[in-house]
């Protein structure tokens, strides 16, 4: 037996006790110090009952195996598995705010998808999900703002989940929205579908409102979101809010949950978020970013302040994830008014990161940067393949490498590698605090 390479320390408060990570297989246990010397140096106890708990976890493995491969067969596995189908629809470039950091519709026409291109994207949907045999479809409803356009949405969602349900495929939606034209009977139909909702919110009101305003009538959003968050307290459809982290918001985000508390609305899922300036038609925002080096201490310090308010984190129990992201994945798709793919939302509008377009008879039509994104390979990127990480990211953000480096084959280093540890603990400390409170805090 030997320790496994993907093994992480984390020192408690006394450091009488250690919390072990494994990042291949996500596992998570508690070990003293005489333990963890033994497995570092691979001087492993003979206990039988320890050393199978050991392996359970993966702190230690077989001498014959390869982690890197195992590691690399998960990769490839996830990264061409049909069975789940993601389809993320720009429905409209056009929106009703007019956000300073936003690169959306840069350039680009404001005119909804028509309603011949919404019939090819139902086509492209169903052609693709009968040939790769899914046995699950998610929409997601993207823009501008998808909901300037609801009869599109409905169209779309209705007709694909209905004939989903007729072939035995499960289906799924997704919404991400600025919420201001969300009404009650809105919800309720996104309720209908169990949808799950993202909705920013720019911190407390006095700068949400400078961020996030609308474009006609140039006022503020905070207190109508406030009462459409209203609408989601009895309803199946569930809100995450993506609260964008800059040097403006930062200050006010405690201001901002003990408002949403007062109102009683601690139901909502709150996502802290970083926003970059990498695309050139928000530049003019980056004076506002946050360094990566500030997220990694700044993050932690809200995910423990919202715990505290009593609001339970989004997406905060690190994973074990094979790919960066859905991204660069075969199965899913950013598709855009005039029916363009892209593999990433985060790319729309680039030309040079076009990966298809869909043909009059509902086809993808590739083009090369669809192979190029798919034979991306976090095990031969330096920087990446050697890292205990590697598991937990898969080489990262394929934007930020392409950014940095002008290829989808670099390190797309970031939150992941800085912030897994303090992810960990703050997970531990809002799901069982009586196991981990004495150790952690």
């Amino acid at each position: 037996m030997k320790r496994s390479i993907y093994n992480i320390f984390i020192p408690t408060k006394n450091h009488s006790k250690y919390i072990a990570y494994n990042t291949l297989v996500g596992s998570v246990s508690v070990v003293n110090t005489e333990l963890k010397d033994a497995i570092l140096h691979n001087e492993l106890p003979q206990d039988e009952e320890i050393l199978n708990e050991l392996r359970e976890t993966n702190l230690v493995v077989d001498d014959k195996i390869d982690e890197k491969k195992v590691y690399k067969y998960m990769h490839n596995r996830y990264k061409h598995d049909n069975s789940y189908q993601h389809f993320c629809v720009v429905i409209t470039y056009d929106c009703n705010f007019r956000c300073p950091y936003c690169y959306q519709g840069a350039n680009k026409s404001r005119e909804p998808m028509s309603d011949e291109m919404v019939d090819k994207v139902i086509s492209f949907i169903k052609n693709t999900c009968m040939e790769r045999k899914a046995r699950d479809l998610e929409i997601t409803l993207y823009g501008g703002e998808p909901f300037l356009c609801p009869e599109i949405c409905k169209k779309l969602v209705e007709e694909t989940s209905k004939w989903a349900g007729v072939h035995g495929i499960v289906f799924h939606l997704s919404a991400l929205t600025n919420g201001s034209l969300l009404t009650k009977e809105l919800v309720d139909w996104l309720s209908s579908y169990n949808a799950r909702v993202q909705i920013p919110l720019d911190g407390f009101k006095t700068v949400h409102d400078k961020y996030r305003r609308y474009c006609y009538e140039n006022t503020g959003s905070y207190e109508d979101l406030i009462k459409v968050f209203e609408y989601f307290k009895d309803s199946d459809a569930s809100l995450h809010l993506r609260i964008s982290v800059t040097t403006e918001t930062y200050p006010t985000m405690e201001q901002m949950l003990d408002d949403l508390k007062r109102r009683g609305l601690t139901h909502l899922h709150p996502d802290f978020c970083y926003i970059t300036s990498f695309v050139e038609a928000c530049n003019s925002f980056s004076k506002y970013c946050l360094k990566d080096s500030e997220l990694y201490k700044v993050l932690p310090e809200l995910w423990r302040m919202s715990r505290k308010k009593g609001f339970k984190t989004d997406l905060l129990r690190p994973r074990v994830s094979p790919l960066p992201c859905s991204s660069i994945a075969d199965g899913s798709y950013v598709i855009d008014p005039i029916g363009d793919i892209y593999k990433c939302w985060e790319l729309v509008i680039q030309k040079d990161h076009v990966v298809g377009a869909i043909s009059e008879n509902g086809e993808l039509e590739m083009t090369p940067p669809y192979h190029d994104t798919l034979a991306r390979d976090p095990t031969t990127i330096d920087g990446c393949k050697d890292c205990k990480f590697l598991p937990a990211c898969s080489g990262g953000c394929i934007c930020k490498a392409c950014w940095n480096n002008g290829t989808y084959h670099a390190s797309g280093c970031g939150s992941v590698r800085f912030l897994l540890i303090e992810q960990l603990k703050a997970y531990l400390l809002q799901e069982y605090p009586e196991k981990f409170s004495k150790l952690l805090e």
